[in-house]
């Protein structure tokens, strides 16, 4: 029970309270404290088509992967899995021939998911290593730019050594670890440098880092620490990255590089609201490309480098980089996305 009695602090007192309550209040805003964390996404309103918009953009939903043409809205199903097996983060080959994904069994529920190829027009469907061979799940593959290799991630939650990026020959081989603690692996277009986010556990932000393609002298991009970040795509001309990001970019303390300025703002780190950023490949001053506050989208460039697609929650989405225009062009679909020249 609160007490009735009331203390007069002196003025200088009541000055410094009143600074200091005001303080807090903004580094509460700035944490993502309130009701930051809940904010609703933007409604963007749906439409069918957007005729300027080029090729044709591809996802995973369920046991299928679908197609779409955004200039007229046509959509396909390019192949389909047992209805008991589900396809998730869909990546093309540099020559366009072939699609990698992760795939997982649902009935019965298998403890881990395996990589798959599939022929893009469906008429392969086969599994490229299984996850009881890879270690742990396997998922986010992405290609070299040579089709070599692809790249995933292995998740072992049984391990001691938790996740690592990993990369295997394309035609099939030995799953060969790169990075320890990396995720969401993609290949510069020169084939000269590997990209992905990392967390740091105690600071609990994320960041973009780089390495040689070998997973060897791998360091931090600077600009891209976030409360959370997703998924880079190179643009490309592999001269920008893009990503999604958690919130607004943060700031390390003069006392500790590791931990962000205020503190972590962890409270956004699970959900909304996340948009996407770009960021020249090197590091500096991100740009953010969308305000939609989405849950945890993906994103894809446009063969021309002009647009960026954004499959979140609640849809896919088109933005048009010259002018900051954002297209709703589907409801929800599944994950991942790919945008091919046609």
């Amino acid at each position: 029970m609160f007490s009735t009695t009331s203390r007069v602090l002196p003025r200088k007192s009541r000055v410094v309270a009143v600074l200091v309550a005001a303080l807090v209040v903004m580094l509460v805003g700035a944490c993502g404290g309130g009701n930051a964390g809940t904010q609703a996404p933007v409604n963007v309103p749906l439409t069918s088509s957007v005729p300027d918009a080029p090729g044709t953009l591809v996802w995973s939903s369920g046991n299928t992967i679908q197609a779409m043409e955004p200039a007229n809205g046509k959509r396909t199903t390019v192949a389909t899995l047992p209805e008991n097996r589900y396809f998730a983060s869909p990546a093309l080959s540099p020559d366009g021939r072939t699609i990698a994904a992760a795939t997982f069994q649902v009935k019965p529920p298998e403890p881990g998911a395996d990589l798959y190829v599939v022929s893009r027009d469906g008429s392969e469907v086969k599994p490229l290593v299984k996850f009881q061979d890879a270690g742990g799940s396997l998922g986010y593959p992405s290609w070299s730019p040579d089709g070599a290799f692809i790249y995933a991630i292995v998740n072992a939650s049984a391990s001691p050594e938790g996740g690592w990026i990993v990369r295997v020959p394309a035609g099939g081989g030995p799953v060969e670890k790169l990075v320890h603690g990396g995720n969401y692996p993609v290949i510069s277009p020169d084939g000269k440098t590997l990209v992905f986010t990392k967390t740091d556990v105690a600071a609990q932000t994320g960041e973009l880092w780089r390495a040689n393609p070998d997973g060897t002298n791998a360091k931090p991009i600077p600009g891209t620490r976030f409360a959370g970040v997703l998924r880079p795509v190179f643009s490309p001309d592999g001269a920008t990255i893009g990503f999604s990001a958690n919130a607004d970019p943060l700031q390390a303390s003069a006392s500790s590089p590791h931990l962000p300025l205020f503190g972590p703002a962890v409270a956004l780190a699970h959900g909304i609201p996340w948009d996407a950023w770009t960021i020249p490949a090197d590091g500096g001053t991100p740009v953010r490309r969308s305000s939609i506050r989405e849950d945890q989208p993906v994103l894809a460039w446009s063969p021309d480098g002009q647009w960026l697609g954004m499959n979140g929650e609640l849809g896919v989405y088109l933005i048009r980089l010259s002018d900051s225009k954002v297209y709703r062009i589907a409801d929800r679909v599944g994950t991942g996305l790919i945008w091919l020249n046609q």
